[in-house]
């Protein structure tokens, strides 16, 4: 084997195993918008964020009791509460007032967490929308990911979306 051949099988080999590495373990899960929730039942109520009014990394989950799946902020405990055995109409009802304390609320958008079936609803993301003249046109600077996990756990990731990251609103005063 050659000296360039055997550097062209090391550098793919490397290439392979950090390309791996950076892959979660789980399957990525989809949302949907939905107008409407299945309010029967008792839910798991997860206020994420909501630190400060300008906390625009705030999102409330609704987790649906003694289903086969488990939804878990991935964070600090102090980032999110927890509220067990609400109803459907509680939870919905607890959800919009902590996401409309912030403080450019406007509205809120419901999405259903799809299962891997491709059908099945194991909870609800609540997530705020802000008014444009603050936050830009479609007043959404959120990303939410959902990662089922063999142990049907679904880990959940909030950030901000990067062009609201590096906007002008995230920087800190320099006058």
């Amino acid at each position: 084997m050659t000296k360039q051949a055997r550097f062209r099988s090391t550098f793919f080999l490397s290439f392979f195993f950090l390309a791996t590495a950076c892959i979660p373990e789980g399957s990525l899960l989809t949302t949907r918008s939905t107008s409407e929730y299945d309010a029967k039942g008792d839910y798991i109520l997860i206020l994420y964020g909501g630190q400060n009014i300008h906390d625009f990394k705030t999102v409330a989950i609704l987790d649906r009791e003694n289903d086969n799946y488990r939804i878990v902020p991935f964070g600090a405990n102090f980032n999110y509460r927890t509220f067990k055995g609400l109803t459907g109409q509680e939870a919905y009802e607890k959800a919009f007032t902590f996401l409309s304390n912030q403080n450019d609320f406007r509205n809120v958008e419901k999405r259903s967490i799809i299962g891997p079936d491709g059908d099945t609803i194991i909870g609800y993301e609540i997530r705020p929308f802000y008014h444009s003249f603050t936050v830009g046109r479609l007043g959404d600077v959120m990303k939410t990911s959902f990662v089922l996990r063999p142990d049907n756990t679904v880990q959940v990731y909030v950030s901000l979306k990067h062009r609201f990251e590096d906007s002008q609103f995230m920087r800190p005063d320099t006058d």
